[in-house]
């Protein structure tokens, strides 16, 4: 790192990093948590799934109040991490060797 020593970032901070995520890296909800939070994998899933995500945003922009919009938020992530789990394993099944 170019500006370690003002970062405050120990080579404990670092390690603990690492480890985390060497730990968890291949666990299937931590993967797909973490892609859902990217905006280049939502254009992935419009990408791959144009109708399905077109249906599952406007379900979400339609909802109003508070309490439907925390539950279509809930839903909408619940639906793309479907979608997730749907297109990695399609992407995984063609890079597996006959």
């Amino acid at each position: 790192m170019l500006f370690f020593n003002i970062s405050c970032i120990t080579e404990q901070d670092l390690q603990d990093a690492k480890t985390f995520i060497l730990k968890n890296r291949h666990l299937k909800e931590t993967y797909c948590s973490f892609l859902i939070e990217q905006e280049l994998w939502i254009n992935t899933l419009r990408f791959h799934f144009p109708k399905k995500m077109k249906t599952i945003e406007t379900v979400l922009y339609e909802r109003t109040g508070v309490d439907e919009c925390v539950q279509a938020l809930d839903e909408y992530k619940n639906e793309l991490y479907e979608l997730t789990i749907k297109l990695v394993s399609v992407l995984l099944f063609r890079l597996i060797p006959d």
